[in-house]
């Protein structure tokens, strides 16, 4: 027999960078598209996050996305905006960009995709999850031979 299954996604769209040459134009629409069409399939979306300034409050999306995961659901989470990568790690970057100066910064000032990820499977166990980083452009940094 098919169970119907519980649909839940969370979206972010982060592009109004504090640093005009880290703006992105589309992020916010591209998550306020993407939550629009995931709603007609049936997805729950509580809320459309847009121009998280800092990775406190990132995380906090993460862990109040995390508690409303029950068993058995399907999972989708799609992020639009910068994101960078060091040592095989990706981080996820608020638009309260003005302190990260240069690669060491990014630890202290992004969120640990991987960390994103895990809190969201450690609460339940989920049928499926989707994971979805779309980070169209390089970041800059103020050096702009760190940039990547």
């Amino acid at each position: 027999a098919n169970k119907l299954r519980r649909k839940v996604a969370l979206t972010i769209g982060n592009g109004d960078y504090t640093r005009s040459d880290n703006k992105l134009t589309h992020c916010t629409k591209n998550a306020a598209d993407l939550s629009d069409l995931l709603q007609k399939i049936g997805f729950d979306i509580n809320e459309i996050h847009t121009n998280i300034k800092r990775d406190d409050e990132m995380n906090i999306i993460f862990q109040k996305f995390a508690n409303t995961i029950e068993d058995d659901d399907i999972i989708l989470f799609y992020f639009s905006g910068h994101g960078y990568q060091i040592d095989h790690v990706n981080y996820l970057i608020p638009i309260g960009d003005k302190y990260i100066e240069n690669e060491s910064d990014i630890a202290d000032f992004g969120v640990n995709a991987e960390h994103a990820l895990e809190l969201l499977l450690e609460k339940k166990k989920s049928y499926a999850m989707i994971f979805i980083l779309d980070s169209p452009t390089s970041y800059s940094f103020k050096d702009k031979s760190e940039s990547g």
